[in-house]
């Protein structure tokens, strides 16, 4: 299995297993400690991604993620101003994302 997350040529690059499951991705976030690392997004931390991220969305245009687990990139880009929505295929990760930041998660 290939177990890798990256940026290559000026791209962001996650190489992962087979993940087009709901199962796969409620055992991927288990054990996080999501309130700890949403509280961490909300002071606008991007961490590798930041100077992609900062580079290349758009500021003024409405932003999609598209799996994004328990929303830490969509907090800390709406931290930033940006216009974000995040969606999620497993209803478990919603759910944990939901206890630990209700106040910021729409479901």
């Amino acid at each position: 299995m290939i177990d890798l997350r990256t940026v290559e040529n000026d791209r962001l690059v996650y190489y992962r297993e087979s993940a087009d499951n709901p199962e796969f991705w409620t055992a991927h976030w288990e054990g996080i400690d999501v309130a700890g690392i949403l509280s961490v997004a909300r002071e606008q931390y991007l961490g590798d991604y930041k100077q992609v991220f900062l580079r290349d969305l758009p500021r003024d245009e409405p932003i999609l993620e598209a799996g994004c687990g328990y929303g830490r990139y969509v907090l800390a880009l709406q931290a930033r101003g940006y216009d974000v929505t995040g969606v999620e295929f497993s209803p478990e990760t919603v759910e944990r994302a939901l206890r630990a930041a209700p106040d910021r998660i729409d479901s």
